[in-house]
Order: structure tokens, then C-alpha cells, then sequence
């Protein structure tokens, strides 16, 4: 047996792009069904027959696609969402074959009664809607959008994202416009032309983890997989019938497995999808083929599986991995080997290809080798056959498309079989050379300007909140409020594109071109004036590609005339090519920009693309780091925002949706990419004066990856793609506190539909919720070039309507939010009855009352809090009520809640958010709540535990700091961020830290926790402690409280800590200090106290007793690895509110209380009324230090004066009926003290 030659896809357009012309044209009612059909089968026979002239043994089939492969899959198994029943119903009323369905999840549809019914312009019969076929005389209102379109791993390629419903049901259904499945109908369409395929199926594990749940988010990414069982009959059901049709070869493509994947519920659903797919078609040859990355550790996933080859990318992979990976292979597959690069457009070096091949075959043998590209070519343009004349001679023999790879395949199967063709190899090895000494690649100037970039050249002068000032004084014409915008292009008409090629080809001079560009610009402003828009562009009618414009401008690329590639649909890019040093011979865009700011009073936008995009959507050299590319290209479009910026333009936007995309597969990649990509990023944009707004666009990403590169990037707006992302996206701007202000798309601009103004004000309102409205951009999701003006302006006047009314709701600071968001507010008379009783024991404040109410000490207090909202806590609450302030209040943890506590406080007009059981979002969200007061005044003081609200006030408000007096803070880990803050200079208003008082630590922690640890316990895991072996993380305050516990119970008990001092005072009380990797496999309880992270993980998990009981008492949920858990154990079973038993793959249970939050007020009800008390005095008494006093506490983290420790102490003691000692005088001046006290000097420990 020889070696073979292989396929694993082809480009789909054409030669000259006849697909898209084909769809295209149906789109828009040109061809019928039969007619569209026809062409697409064309398309698809010529490219067999052109794999097939070139000897390629493996000749895929169902690589082709009318929109989306993944859709196609979709489509194949029949999992069409209920959300297009409308559509399913018309095409069967119809008689129409599932196209219309097929491209409304594609791209949305929209019937005329449909596009009249949501647009505010009067476009009349013209009304644009988005039908296909004989769609324009249907009566019915069908309005439904697309399915989210991601990127294809880390290429330029977009798919279309699978929807799932919770009981997600799969059938095998046939293709759009025939009557048999799509891989079936299309291996018999090849049949019948003479040409044996291997079809191409997207596997089942990559299908399902590529997919989401439209009906509640996954709590993690394999959850799909709970799907597969379903699905693989659907896969059965096709290979049983591609094994009757004596199909030879089946490729099953599993890209999935170039990410990090270490589940064992992957393995096992790999073993049990390739078992189930063998047993249907056990005389089927099945490869797997994965691409765009190295298989790793993956390679243990698949090891075992029931198939005949696999394919490996070498392009992405190391010589090592891929050496360590054959030594493993089972003995009976054969393997393909991704030798030619798929993703890049250079000659392959044959030489050193046939040299690694060779070096491959002595360890497995050529008979079992199979050569291919590294992925499918659907990444490469087709051919070079049209480049011949339009590219100059010397760059057009380094370059090798789609159909010139394949015979560089053919070349090296030939010459590993023997048959060296000595012509071709020499005629290459010739062009290698001569690339390698090139004089067009190597520019000295460019090369020593990289080298002297500094530091200081990736800042911008000033931080965000100065330069957001000056922005506002220049560009007074803005609204205080929601401003609009759009991202950049607008319809490129076929005026547009006729005048350009006119230009290209000679037909039109450069003048008559001009001013055909300049009247373009006149249009475009005049729509944007008359929609409303406050920031304008340009509309970039010279502009082909976003990406392909600065090519065009810039020394070092070439461009092809016909290198086209599929982005998505029938849209197609033409990436420039960079062969060499980068450089800006002259401004590329001031001329026009210019000319559209002369034309209006409103800002108009500078238009550019970032460095990392231009250099992402490119073919890029392959002879240096693409970071130095990268910096290259940086300083260019630095020269041009200069220039911009001296011709009078005040925003200049600088793209960058590549950022995200461009991330590596694998994490361990991320920092160095990062690093280098944000750097170029900056050095491109940070040269401008502060009243100048920097502004960004990147399109949909995962924003959780790379959130702290993001605010690196520090533009002054960014704009996101957004409205397919089910408000998702927004958490992670909200988790990490971006300050900057924010645009994410409110509509779709990859469909044709009309957006409604009420979907995109529900939208906003739920952005609010997560972002400040002074923030809020209000813009489409990206540029509009694709679409007509006649879905534009009505779409742009429906947005901008939108931005005006809620600037009504939302102007003066009043924002039109809930007066109070409890659980039940019928649960008040429950709470006022234990408040009542909570009083007695809490004398520290009723005495405060007393004390201070008269006076209303208080009195313009705008007090945000964020603390356990519980009974305690409204005694807390009505106190500093009584002293004269203004209170607003949440929840400092998402189970600490007493319900009947909050409705208590809501019932007597407290406006309150917190309810047990808050979801993360919920629980930021209200803290959000609680920052604008009523009257539409912010907070001017906070009382803190924990630190949440400190943190977003200074990052998601650091306006509203200079009017803020003071912090006060109640535990641990929240003075411990209020440190690090002071530290590293981030803190910015002096705060008062409660928590080491002493009698807050020394009663609040120990005697506190010493009681309710144990309610806790019992409550949640109702174990008995006596006997048992516990182990408690940490002996500070807490956990000696906690020890303390334990051992009454009758515990044997076991401490861990770091601190040497603490762990002898755990030995001096009789207790055995251990690490936790000691004490795991010996304890039943476990306790963690130490607001530290990672204390009990993977490690200590698998080492447990059956059913070990597993709690913390910590402020914040890092300490014990629940995320581990619920991605890691086979089984999760909530037992009962706030108690989760876990199956490990072990077989043994591990019971978790509170999710890993605070057990004492997740399982029990906190700490005792009396202790807090001596805490909330403490909380009361800061707040009237920092807002009566305020000269005294400069910024800074201080503590509470020595006496009124003792005060709060003695208030307690006459509560008890305690009798104090009193000195007398002689012993007062023999011990150097006042006969009142403070007795114990500053740095007393008690």
C-alpha cells in the first residue's frame, strides 16, 4: 500500500466567487429555487473534478456549504429552534423544501407586514424585509432574528451558533430543496460524475460543544453534552445509511480538540459517540480529523476510539508534540499528516516538508501516511491562474493558493512513493532562495524605529475620568446621556461599486472618482443629520475592506485581484498580503474625514483599523514574529492618528475586533499574545492631547478571557457586538468593573430586519442593570455596509428614538429604578416581630439612639451599605436612621439574606435589594441600586463588609468618589482590600477600618463564629460532631472561634495555617497543626477561615472520607474550589436549600454546604443579636467619625480611637449586669493612665 493524497476541504465561492453571485441573486428574488439549485451543484462538481485532475485520492464531499457548515449540521439533524415555527409553517403552506428556514436562521426574516409594522420611516411599498423566494407575497407577520455567528476558532471564518432547548430532540432531515440528507445527496451527486468521495461530517462532541442553551445559560461548557445520546441516533441513523451506499471513507471532523480539555466526561463521550457510530456502520473506514492546533494531552481523549485514521495538524504543532503523539497511535491507524499550511498563502518549502516526512515514516512506516493540508482549505483563496499580470512577478512566485496546494500535495505523496519530480521540486527550491535574499522584504528606518519604542509611548497623559472632562467641554454638542453613534461604513451601493472598479480600470479619472466619493459623504452626512446621530462618520465609501484600504496605502503588502476568502454567508474578504516592512509613506484618511467634519457642526468620527485586526485579516509573513509585524503596523496607524488629530478631528476610532479573536487556543499561549497584541494597540492610539476621545469596536467575544487586557486598551468608548449575545457578554464589564465608557450593539446588522423600538429599549434597560447609564453608547452592532439604505435610515431613526426616551427617564441623575426588590414583602410583620426582640439584646444601639438622635448627627448622609442584610442588620439600619441619614441597602453575599429582614426594612420605605439566593448578576446588580439615591443624589458615604461596593464605586463610578467622605469596612478581607488598594495607590477616600477593633474582632470573630458555626453545621449537614475528626483552616479570630467550637462539641480537631505565631498558639490550646494534605484523607468536617483562596482543592477533594462535610466561613467563596467541583464531579444533588452532595469520579460524596460561601449565614441565621451589637457599634460610631470629622481621617485606612473601643465595651457589661472596677487616682497615675481609660496603650494585643 503507497501513501495517499488527501483533501479535507475545499473553497466553497469559486473560482470567481459564483456562489456568492448565486445566492446572492436569490436572496434577492433573481433565480428561483431550482434555478439557485442548479448553480450550487455546478459549483460543487467542477471543484470534485478539479480535486480529482489533480490525483488526490481523498476527495471530500458536504464540504461545500449554500451558507454555513455548522448550520448545515443544524439543519441535518433537524434542530431548528420553535422561535422559526412561523417559517417551517409558511414554507410547508408553500410547498416550498426548507430554504426559507435554512436562511432565516442564517439570517433572519422578516416579512414586508412584518418590516412596515416596526419602522417609524414611511418606506411604503419599498419596505425592505428580509423573504427569500416567492417571501414578498406572503400576508402573514413573521419577524424573527438569526442564530449568533461566532468565530470559527481562531480563523477569519464565522459560523453559525447551534441552539439547544432544554429537552433538546435531534431527527435526520434532509437537505434544503431535496429529498434526501445533505451528505447523502451529496456523495451521490459526485457518484454520478465519476468521483468517489470521503464525506465530511462534523463530529458529534465538536457539534455539541460548539452549541448553547437558548432556554437558561450552562453552568459549565460540557453541559451540551448531556445531548449526546439523543444525537447519536440521529448519527447512527445517517451511517447506517452512507455504510448501504459502500461508502469507503468518512471523515469526522473534531476541531474541538485544539482547545484545553481535560474532562473526563469528554473521554467518555467521545469513547461512547465512536462505539455508538462503529456499531451502525462497522464496514465505514472513519478519520478523525483535528485542526488549528496541537492535540496535546487531547490525544488521550480519542486514543482508544473505534477508527481507522487521524488527521494532525503539523503547521500548528511542534516537532516534539508530534513525535511524542506517533509513538502512541495504535498500530492499525493510518495517519494524516496537515503538512501543507491551509490558513497562509506561501509556497511550501519541499525541501524541508519532504525531509520531517521522511524523518515521520521511519517510525510509522509510509504504507499507513496519508498527506493533506493542515486544515481545509476553505481558508486559502481558490487559485493564483487569474494573479498573473495583476501581482508583480517576484511576489507572485512565493505565494500558493487553494488548487497550488493540492499539488504541492500531489508533489509530496509522488515523492515519498518513489516518484520524485526533480523539475517542480528544483523550480521551488529556486523560489525559496530567492524569497530568503529578497531586497523588497528588509527596511533598516522601519527596523530601528521598532527598536525604539519606550514604555512611556503605551500611555495616554491622562487617567479616564480627566479626560472624559476635557472631552466633554470640546464636544459640547453631545447629550449628557446615551449619545449615538454607528461603527463606521454605510451601504456600499452598486453605484458605489461600479464607480470604484471604473476608477480601478481607467474608466473614470481620479477627480471624476473624487468627487463621486465627496457626494457620496454629502448623502451619507445629510441621513445621519436627519436620523439624529450625535458622533457621525464618514461612511467609508473609498474603503473595499475595512482591512484591505490601509493594505492598499501602506509599503510592505501587495494585494491579489482575485485572493478572495469566505468570511460568512456570501460575504467575502480579500486579505491583503504583507510581505514585508511596514511602513505609512503619506495620511490615508485625513483628506475625506476632513471633508465630512466641513460638512457638519457634530463630531465626525476618523476612521481606522487597529494594528492587530490589520494584521489578523491578512496573509502575514511567515520569516519574522508576528509581534514585530504588529509593532510595524502600530507605528503607522500612530502617524495617521496624529495627523488626524492636528486637522481638528475630536474622535478617532481605531477597530479592533480581531483582538479577541486572535487569542490563542490554548490558555497557556494567552499572556505572551496579549502582552504584545494590547501593546500594539496602545502604541497606535495613546499619542493624542485628553480632549481628543479615543474610540475602539470588537466584535462578540467571550470579554471574561481577556477582561484585564480590555481595560488596558483604556480607549474613551468602545463598541461591541453585542445583540446576539443574550446581555451575556455584559456580565463580565460588570464583574470586573470597566469604568470607560461602552456601546454594546442593540441590533443585528448581519440581517436584513427593521429592529423594533421597543426590543432595543428593553435591551438597554437590561444593560443598565449592569452598566451605568452615563457609560452607555447607543450604536448598531458594526458597520453597515452590507445592508441597504432601505433598511438603514428606518433602523438608525428607530435607535436614535430609542436613545431619546431614555434620556427622559434617565436625565437629572433620576433613574426610574424599583423603590425596594425583596423576596416577599408579606414576610415584614415576621421581621418587625424579630426586630422587635433584636433590639433587647442589641443595647449598643439603642443607647447610640439615645445618645445621638437628638441631635440627627447624621443629617445629609447618603448612606450606600452592603452588608448581610439580616434581622441585626436592620437594627443596624434603623439606627443610623434615627441619627439622621439617608440609607440605602444590599446584600454583601448572595445567601446571607434573612427575607423577613429585608421585606421588614423595604415595609417601612428602606430601599433595600437583597434576597437570599441572589444570582452573581443579581447580587451586583444590586448593589447597583443602592448608589443612586431617590432624589437622584449619589452616596456620600459607605458602609462596607467585604469590599464589593468599595471596589465598584472606584472602579464603575470614580466620578462620584470626589463627593464621597468616607468607608467604613466590618471584616477581614475587606480591610484587606482596603490595604492592597492604599498600596498601590487605587484607593481613593479615607475609610475607617471597623473590623480590628477590638470588640469587633475579639467578639464579632471569635465569640460570634464560636455560636454559629455550629448552628450552621447542624442545620445544613445534621451530623453529629462528637467523635468526629475536624479540621479548620486558619487560627486567626475566626478560626479560634471556630476551634473553639468544635472542640465543645466533642470534635478531635486539627489546625492548618501559614503563620507560625498563630500555629503555636494552636499547639499552646492543645490542637494539632497539619498541612491539608494531611488532614484531607484523616477529617470529617472541614472548615476553612482564611479569606484566602485555594485552600481546599482537586487534590484534597480526592483524598476525602465518604461523605466529608465540607464548609467556609470565609467572607468571599475562593477558599474551597467549587468551580472544580461542579466541572469535575460526575454528579451534583442539591439535597436542600444551600446543601449539594457530590459524586466524585472516585465514587465516593463529598457534601458541600452554602455553595463554599459563609456557612453560618447560608445554613443558620449569622451571629447572635448581642455580638453584633459590639460590631454595628463600632459601624455607627465610624460613620459619625468620618461624616462629622472629616479633616481628621485624611485618605488613608484608620481606626476607631482607643476610648471609644472601651465605650462600646462598657455599654455591653452594664447590659450583663457586670460590674466594673474602678481605679482610684494614685492607681490611675501609678499605671500612667486616665481613671476613665483608655487603659491599654495602641499596640496592646488582647
Amino acid at each position: 500500500m503507497s501513501v495517499k493524497s488527501s483533501s479535507i476541504g475545499f473553497p466553497r465561492m469559486g473560482e470567481n466567487r459564483e456562489l456568492k453571485k448565486n445566492v446572492e441573486a436569490y436572496w434577492s428574488g433573481k433565480l428561483d429555487e431550482q434555478e439557485f439549485l442548479k448553480t450550487c451543484q455546478e459549483i460543487k462538481c467542477k471543484h470534485w473534478k478539479l480535486q480529482e485532475s489533480t490525483a488526490i485520492d481523498f476527495i471530500p464531499s458536504n464540504d461545500f456549504s449554500m451558507y454555513d457548515h455548522v448550520l448545515d449540521h443544524t439543519m441535518l439533524f433537524g434542530a431548528i429552534p420553535k422561535r422559526y415555527q412561523g417559517v417551517v409553517e409558511s414554507e410547508v403552506n408553500d410547498k416550498t423544501n426548507g430554504l426559507r428556514t435554512y436562511f432565516a436562521m442564517a439570517r433572519g426574516y422578516q416579512t414586508p407586514k412584518a418590516a412596515q409594522a416596526v419602522s417609524s420611516v414611511d418606506s411604503g411599498e419599498g419596505c425592505c424585509a428580509s423573504g427569500y423566494g416567492n417571501s414578498s407575497q406572503l400576508k402573514q407577520v413573521i419577524d424573527v432574528g438569526s442564530f449568533e455567528m461566532k468565530k470559527w476558532f481562531d480563523t477569519n471564518y464565522h459560523f453559525m451558533v447551534p441552539e439547544f432547548s432544554e429537552n433538546q430532540q435531534f431527527r435526520l432531515t434532509n437537505a434544503p430543496g431535496y429529498s434526501r440528507p445533505k451528505p447523502i445527496q451529496e456523495y451521490i451527486e459526485a457518484l454520478e460524475i465519476g468521483v468517489e468521495t470521503r464525506p465530511v461530517i462534523l463530529g458529534p462532541v465538536s457539534y455539541l460543544l460548539l452549541g448553547k442553551c437558548i432556554d437558561k445559560p450552562y453552568e459549565n461548557r460540557y453541559d451540551s453534552l448531556k445531548y449526546l445520546s439523543n444525537l447519536l441516533v440521529v448519527y447512527g441513523e445517517l451511517f447506517s445509511h452512507l455504510q448501504q451506499l459502500n461508502v469507503k471513507w468518512v471523515q469526522i471532523d473534531e476541531p474541538i480538540l485544539s482547545l484545553d480539555l481535560d474532562h473526563q466526561l469528554v473521554k467518555d463521550s467521545f469513547e461512547i459517540a465512536y462505539k455508538s457510530i462503529r456499531s451502525f456502520a462497522p464496514s465505514v473506514n472513519i478519520l478523525v480529523a483535528s485542526y488549528f492546533g496541537s492535540l496535546k494531552a487531547n490525544f488521550n481523549l480519542i486514543s482508544n476510539l473505534p477508527i481507522n485514521a487521524i488527521h494532525l495538524d503539523l503547521k500548528r504543532s511542534t516537532k516534539d508534540v508530534i513525535s511524542t503523539i506517533l509513538t502512541k497511535i495504535p498500530y492499525h491507524w493510518s495517519v494524516s499528516l496537515g503538512i501543507i499550511d491551509g490558513r497562509n498563502i506561501w509556497k511550501n518549502d519541499l525541501k524541508a516538508s519532504l525531509e520531517y516526512l521522511q524523518e515521520i515514516s521511519i517510525n510509522i512506516g509510509l504504507k499507513r501516511l496519508i498527506i493533506g493540508p493542515s486544515c481545509s482549505l476553505l481558508h486559502s483563496p481558490h487559485s493564483l491562474d487569474r494573479e498573473q499580470g495583476k501581482v508583480s512577478q517576484e511576489i507572485l512566485e512565493w505565494l500558493s493558493f487553494a488548487v497550488e496546494k493540492l499539488r504541492e500535495i500531489q508533489f509530496l505523496t509522488k515523492a515519498l512513493n518513489g516518484q520524485l519530480d526533480k523539475e517542480y521540486y528544483q523550480l521551488n527550491q529556486d523560489c525559496i532562495s530567492r524569497r530568503s535574499v529578497s531586497k523588497l522584504i528588509h527596511n533598516i528606518d522601519v527596523k530601528n524605529r521598532v527598536k525604539s519604542v519606550t514604555t512611556d509611548m503605551l500611555k495616554r497623559k491622562s487617567p479616564f475620568v480627566k479626560r472624559s472632562e476635557a472631552q466633554k467641554r470640546r464636544l459640547s454638542t453631545l447629550p449628557e446621556l446615551f449619545p449615538t453613534t454607528t461603527i463606521g461604513s454605510f451601504p456600499q451601493t452598486t453605484e458605489v461599486r461600479l464607480a470604484r472598479n471604473n476608477y480601478r480600470t481607467g474608466k473614470i479619472t481620479e477627480e471624476q472618482y473624487d468627487q463621486f466619493i465627496k457626494k457620496e459623504i454629502q448623502q451619507c452626512v445629510q441621513v445621519q443629520e436627519e436620523c439624529g446621530l450625535d458622533v457621525l462618520v464618514h461612511g467609508e465609501f473609498e474603503r473595499v475592506d475595512m482591512v484591505e484600504y490601509f493594505g492598499e496605502h501602506l509599503k510592505g503588502f501587495v494585494f491579489t485581484s482575485n485572493g478572495w476568502v469566505q468570511s460568512y454567508g456570501s460575504r467575502c474578504v480579500k486579505p491583503p498580503v504583507i510581505f514585508g516592512d511596514v511602513y505609512r509613506p503619506y495620511p490615508m484618511t485625513v483628506n475625506y474625514t476632513k471633508y465630512a467634519q466641513s460638512l457638519t457642526s457634530k463630531p465626525m468620527k476618523g476612521m481606522l483599523t487597529g494594528p492587530v485586526t490589520i494584521l489578523k485579516w491578512s496573509f502575514v509573513r511567515d520569516d519574522q514574529a508576528l509581534s514585530e509585524t504588529c509593532q510595524q503596523i502600530a507605528l503607522a496607524i500612530r502617524d495617521e492618528v496624529s495627523d488626524l488629530e492636528n486637522a481638528g478631528i475630536a474622535c478617532i476610532q481605531i477597530d479592533e475586533p480581531a483582538i479577541r479573536e486572535g487569542l490563542p487556543l490554548c490558555q497557556v499561549d494567552w499572556e505572551h499574545y496579549l502582552q504584545w497584541s494590547i501593546d500594539c494597540f496602545l502604541l497606535s492610539s495613546t499619542n493624542v492631547e485628553d480632549q481628543t476621545q479615543i474610540h475602539s469596536h470588537m466584535c462578540y467575544s467571550d470579554f471574561n478571557d481577556i477582561f484585564p487586557s480590555i481595560q488596558r486598551m483604556d480607549v474613551d468608548a468602545l463598541t461591541i457586538e453585542h445583540s446576539k449575545s443574550d446581555l451575556k457578554l455584559l456580565k463580565a464589564f460588570e464583574k470586573f468593573g470597566y469604568t470607560n465608557g461602552i456601546g454594546p450593539g442593540l441590533y443585528d446588522i448581519h440581517s436584513p430586519r427593521i429592529p423594533a423600538i421597543l426590543d432595543m429599549k428593553e435591551r438597554v434597560e437590561q444593560m443598565i442593570k449592569y452598566i451605568h447609564p452615563s457609560l452607555i453608547w447607543i450604536n448598531p452592532d458594526c458597520g453597515l455596509k452590507t445592508r441597504s439604505m432601505l433598511e438603514t435610515k428606518p433602523s438608525l431613526v428607530n435607535m436614535v428614538q430609542v436613545a431619546k426616551i431614555l434620556r427622559s427617564s434617565y436625565s437629572n441623575g433620576k433613574t426610574e429604578k424599583l423603590p425596594f426588590k425583596v423576596k416577599d414583602i408579606s414576610l415584614a410583620d415576621w421581621g418587625r416581630k424579630e426586630i422587635e426582640i433584636a433590639e433587647n439584646e442589641m443595647p449598643g444601639l439603642i443607647e447610640l439612639r439615645k445618645k445621638y438622635g437628638p441631635l440627627q448627627i447624621l443629617k445629609g448622609a447618603r448612606i450606600a451599605g452592603s452588608l448581610h442584610m439580616t434581622i441585626q442588620t436592620a437594627v443596624l439600619i434603623e439606627t443610623l436612621i434615627a441619627l439622621g441619614a439617608n440609607v440605602q441597602w444590599s446584600s454583601c453575599n448572595i445567601f446571607s439574606t434573612q427575607d423577613h429582614a429585608a421585606a421588614a426594612m423595604a415595609a417601612r420605605g428602606v430601599p433595600v435589594y437583597a434576597w437570599k439566593e441572589e444570582t452573581e448578576e443579581e447580587y451586583l446588580w444590586c448593589i447597583d441600586q443602592t448608589i443612586i439615591f431617590p432624589d437622584g443624589q449619589p452616596l456620600n458615604m459607605i458602609l462596607d463588609d467585604g469590599g464589593d461596593l468599595t471596589n465598584i464605586i472606584h472602579q464603575k463610578y470614580p466620578h462620584l468618589l470626589s463627593g464621597i467622605r468616607g468607608i467604613s469596612e466590618e471584616t477581614t478581607t475587606g480591610v484587606h482590600n482596603l490595604f492592597k488598594m492604599l498600596n498601590n495607590g487605587t484607593l481613593k477616600i479615607p475609610a475607617i477600618n471597623v473590623n480590628d477593633s477590638v470588640t469587633k474582632s475579639k467578639f464579632d470573630n471569635i465569640y460570634g463564629c464560636r455560636e454559629s458555626l455550629i448552628h450552621g453545621l447542624k442545620n445544613g449537614a445534621e451530623v453529629m460532631i462528637a467523635g468526629k475528626t475536624a479540621v479548620v483552616a486558619g487560627y486567626g479570630d475566626v478560626g479560634k472561634g471556630c476551634a473553639q467550637a468544635l472542640q465543645r462539641s466533642g470534635a478531635r480537631v486539627l489546625i492548618t495555617e501559614i503563620d507560625p505565631i498563630n500555629a503555636l498558639q494552636a499547639c499552646m490550646e492543645g490542637y494539632q497543626v497539619v498541612t491539608m494534605d494531611t488532614a484531607a484523607p484523616l477529617s470529617h468536617i472541614f472548615v476553612t477561615t482564611t479569606g484566602c483562596r485555594d485552600i481546599i482543592t482537586e487534590r484534597h477533594f480526592n483524598q476525602m472520607r465518604e461523605d466529608a462535610v465540607i464548609c467556609n466561613i470565609g467572607h468571599f467563596d475562593v477558599e474551597i474550589d467549587v468551580a472544580w467541583l461542579n466541572t469535575n464531579a460526575v454528579k451534583k444533588v442539591n439535597v436542600k436549600p444551600q446543601v449539594d452532595r457530590y459524586t466524585l469520579s472516585n465514587g465516593r460524596h463529598i457534601i458541600l454546604l452554602a455553595e463554599g460561601r459563609l456557612v453560618n449565614l447560608g445554613c443558620a441565621s449569622g451571629h447572635s443579636s448581642f455580638v453584633m451589637s459590639t460590631s454595628f457599634c463600632n459601624q455607627t460610631l465610624a460613620q459619625i467619625a468620618l461624616w462629622t470629622e472629616p479633616s481628621k481621617y485624611p485618605l488613608g485606612v484608620h481606626f476607631l480611637p482607643k476610648e471609644l473601643d472601651e465605650e462600646v465595651a462598657r455599654i455591653h457589661l452594664h447590659h450583663l449586669n457586670q460590674q466594673l472596677t474602678i481605679l482610684t487616682t494614685d492607681q490611675a497615675k501609678y499605671l500612667d493612665v486616665q481613671v476613665n481609660g483608655p487603659f491599654k496603650p495602641k499596640h496592646y494585643r488582647y
